[in-house]
């Protein structure tokens, strides 16, 4: 079964319960569409503050969640869980906050993510032609 946009964040809310109340109040909607790459750097905030607390219980159903959606999403949805969680995993939401991606994050996302992972770090060092090919 293949992932929608629509059910990108019933999913995550679905294995990150904590994250739901973020959710419900976020205003990330534009013309009754949701924002999802806007919701996406809310849920990785979510997971920043998470960490910080030591409240990591529920990161195992969160980055099986973002493997989903890189393996099983339409082109956007894998779109989104590349550049909008992968990435955003990467960025200074986490390195701001003192956290080591590498470290802390890199070695919980899933297989293709981790083909993703190293993809995005090419990337930034210069292969900017890397995130074109589609099968990584």
């Amino acid at each position: 079964m293949i992932i929608s946009a629509a059910e990108v964040m019933p999913l995550l809310v679905r294995a990150v319960p904590s994250f739901a109340a973020a959710w419900d109040e976020s205003e990330n909607v534009d013309d009754g569409e949701r924002l999802l790459y806007l919701d996406a750097g809310d849920f990785i905030r979510h997971l920043v503050r998470k960490y910080l607390a030591n409240e990591v219980d529920e990161f195992p159903a969160a980055f099986a969640a973002i493997e989903r959606l890189v393996v099983e999403g339409d082109d956007y949805v894998r779109n989104l869980g590349v550049i909008g969680f992968l990435e955003g995993l990467q960025m200074t939401t986490v390195t701001d906050a003192g956290i080591d991606p590498e470290a802390v994050f890199r070695p919980l996302v899933g297989p293709l993510s981790e083909r993703w992972w190293e993809r995005i770090n090419r990337f930034w060092g210069g292969e900017h032609d890397v995130l074109q090919v589609e099968d990584p």
